[in-house]
């Protein structure tokens, strides 16, 4: 039994030394500048830039102007009549008394810049063609 006795104190010696010894290297590193992420975690990435919202093009005839709900629709050469709205900072060239005179500027072609889509539509220009 002796032996075996010896055989334990000199195994927990060693243990006990190694651990003393592994301890005392972990406490000499200097920290890492940038740790990396814990596994299963996401590293936190720099949000992108949202692009401006992108405005479409109609191009067709005006076949009405609905001054009381400011929507105009607009017949394309497909013959699909489209909705667009628009309001008092929408941008008219080639019509007279600019939006207001969008009225007299019907059966004329146009070419409308918009935002948003289906019926959240905004015109944002809207170019009257003048008549030949």
């Amino acid at each position: 039994m002796t032996i075996m006795k010896k055989a334990t104190a000199t195994t927990a010696a060693l243990v006990f030394t190694s651990m003393l010894g592994a301890s005392a290297s972990f406490a000499q590193q200097p920290p890492s500048p940038n740790p990396a992420p814990a596994p299963g975690t996401r590293a936190e990435q720099p949000m992108p830039e949202r692009p401006a919202a992108q405005a479409n093009t109609i191009k067709g005839e005006l076949v009405r102007v609905d001054a009381a709900t400011k929507m105009l629709v607009v017949k394309t050469a497909l013959g699909a009549e489209e909705k667009i709205l628009y309001n008092d900072a929408t941008k008219v060239t080639g019509a007279k008394d600019g939006v207001a005179g969008l009225a007299n500027a019907s059966n004329s072609n146009v070419t409308i810049k918009f935002t948003g889509t289906g019926a959240d539509r905004l015109a944002t220009e809207i170019t009257v063609d003048k008549k030949p």
